[in-house]
Parts: structure tokens; sequence; C-alpha cells
């Protein structure tokens, strides 16, 4: 994706919470269902249907959306294209509305606690 599609997806933009459905939960949740459905579903609210959902004790939309966010994320930052050699620095700063998923400057859950500004030479420059 391009670094402004991969920003609105980092602030919440893209794949929204409550919004977005993550195919695996959508499977996973019709699976529990089997053919007893949720009465009524088609004319209630989303917040209506994932508590009706928890109620019955089906897969957690919450956390589904969470972990395909962060996977999301990890495949993003492998696959992406771009060249760290073609910078001497690396400017990081915290986004106020990055997702709550995600976690560190970029993201990364690996960089442990948030860092709200992070400035560094790279490593091999």
């Amino acid at each position: 994706i391009t670094p402004a599609d991969y920003q609105q997806f980092l602030t919440g933009s893209r794949f929204p919470c409550r919004r977005w459905l993550p195919l695996e939960w959508v499977l996973a949740a019709l699976e529990f269902l089997g053919d007893a459905g949720i009465e009524g579903a088609d004319t209630m609210e989303m917040d209506q249907v994932f508590q009706a959902l928890q109620d019955r004790g089906a897969p957690s939309y919450d956390d589904a959306h969470a972990r395909a966010m962060q996977r999301y994320n990890e495949g993003h930052r492998l696959l992406a294209n771009w060249h760290p050699k073609h910078f001497t620095h690396v400017v990081a700063l915290r986004h106020p509305q990055l997702r709550a998923e995600l976690s560190g400057t970029a993201g990364d859950r690996s960089q442990g606690a948030r860092a709200d500004f992070e400035v560094r030479r790279r490593a091999d420059g």
C-alpha cells in the first residue's frame, strides 16, 4: 500500500473497528451460530449484533479485530518496499491517534513501551 494508505491504517481510517469485519472472525462467528442465527439481527445495530454474539459465547470481535490489525501491520512492515539504505536517519513520531492495538512509534510491537518521539542514526549508516 502507499505511505498515505499506511498512515490511514495506523490512525484507524482503514479497517475501522466496529465497521470492518475480519474474515476469520465472520467465519468463526457463523460456524459458532450454525443454523441458530440471531433472531432480528437484520434490524439490529452492529453493536447489538456484537453483544448478542458475545452473550452466546461466540468468538470476541474486539480480540479478532486487534489480532488482524497487528497481523496486517506486521505483514506490511515486513513487505513494504521502502529501503532504509536511502536514508541516513530515522525520525519516528508516535501519532496521538495511532491504533491502540499497535505500540511503539511505528506500530511495532517489538519496540515494547510506547515512545512518543525518537530520532536515531541508522545503525549501518
